[in-house]
């Protein structure tokens, strides 16, 4: 599970270098690092892991940590309909993977 965490946080790395390459395209390499960070993680994490579960902390890291970049660095606020988006998510999540 934690190997799924960091592997999400690293595709958010590489999205977040990837829109800053707009700007700077030596950026695109850095991207392709963390890119690859995020693949190695994530292939360690599938021996220990179910590929829906490891799916799913994968998404969930990713879009978690992309929503606290947007809060921190980008002045974007945290409101209620980001609060049911990540709910309406977690709840989706429960409800489609069966134990």
């Amino acid at each position: 599970m934690i190997l799924s965490i960091i592997a999400g946080i690293f595709n958010g790395i590489g999205t977040i270098y990837l829109k800053a390459s707009n700007n700077k395209s030596s950026l695109v390499l850095v991207s392709l690092i963390f890119y690859a960070l995020n693949f190695i993680f994530f292939r360690i994490s599938l021996k220990h892991l179910e590929p829906k579960n490891s799916y799913i902390f994968l998404i969930m890291s990713s879009l978690v940590f992309l929503k606290m970049y947007e809060v921190f660095k980008g002045g974007f606020s945290f409101g209620i309909k980001d609060l049911l988006g990540i709910a309406l998510f977690i709840a989706s999540v429960y409800l489609l993977n069966p134990k």
